[in-house]
């Protein structure tokens, strides 16, 4: 049986809160941008749904951070554990890269 250590999960957290981050940051700039170009567009479409808008974006960060959470120790595991294998380089994907003859 493997014995967990501070060696192996720091490495998981670490890869658990980047790509939390990551996540978080991709919907707020995807969907702010969205709300910022419609509210440009329709100015008063947003009107009086302050309190459901944070409580969406709330919502929102809490699936982030648990869908961050669990890829991002899948990712380490793969990698760390060969879980599976992760291309590094494009041209060695299968079917992938474009390959002279």
């Amino acid at each position: 049986m493997m014995e967990w250590s501070n060696s192996l999960i720091w490495p998981a957290v670490a890869s658990a809160v980047a790509m939390s981050a990551i996540v978080a940051v991709r919907y707020l700039l995807t969907s702010g941008g969205f709300a910022w170009l419609t509210r440009i567009r329709h100015p008063q479409l947003y009107a009086g749904r302050d309190r459901q808008i944070r409580s969406e974006i709330g919502w929102s960060m809490a699936s982030a951070l648990l869908y961050g959470l669990l890829a991002g120790v899948l990712l380490w595991g793969w990698d760390r554990f060969g879980w599976t294998r992760l291309y590094t380089d494009p041209w060695l994907i299968p079917g992938g890269g474009y390959r002279a003859r």
